[in-house]
C-alpha cells in the first residue's frame, strides 16, 4: 500500500508545479516586472528546458478543464473567457512568447 500512496503524490508534484508557476507569473507580470532586452543564455535554457515544458502540460490541463467546465460556462454565458484564460494564455506562453522572454 505505502509505494502506491507515493506514487499517487509523485503524479501530483507536476500539477503543484505547474499551478505555482502560472500564478506566479501573472503576479509579476502585474508588478511590471517584465523585460525587454535580449534574454541571456541562462534565461533562453531555463525557459525550454524548465518552463515551456510545464506550461505545455499547464496547456493541457487548463483544455480538459475548459472541457470539463464548459456546460457551466455556456450556462453563465462566459465561454469565450474561460476559453481564454484556461486554454489560449497558456497555449501563448509555449507557442507564442519569444523563448527567454518572461511576461
Amino acid at each position: 500500500m505505502v509505494p502506491r500512496r507515493i506514487g499517487k503524490q509523485w503524479k501530483q508534484l507536476p500539477m503543484a508545479v505547474v499551478l505555482v508557476m502560472a500564478s506566479s507569473g501573472s503576479a509579476m507580470a502585474g508588478e511590471g516586472a517584465t523585460y525587454h532586452g535580449k534574454p541571456s543564455a541562462e534565461a533562453m535554457v531555463f525557459d525550454t528546458v524548465v518552463v515551456r515544458p510545464l506550461m505545455l502540460v499547464g496547456t493541457a490541463v487548463g483544455a480538459v478543464l475548459y472541457g470539463i467546465s464548459f456546460p457551466f460556462s455556456a450556462a453563465g454565458g462566459n465561454t469565450q473567457e474561460a476559453q481564454r484564460r484556461l486554454v489560449e494564455e497558456p497555449a501563448y506562453q509555449v507557442f507564442g512568447r519569444p523563448l527567454g522572454h518572461f511576461d
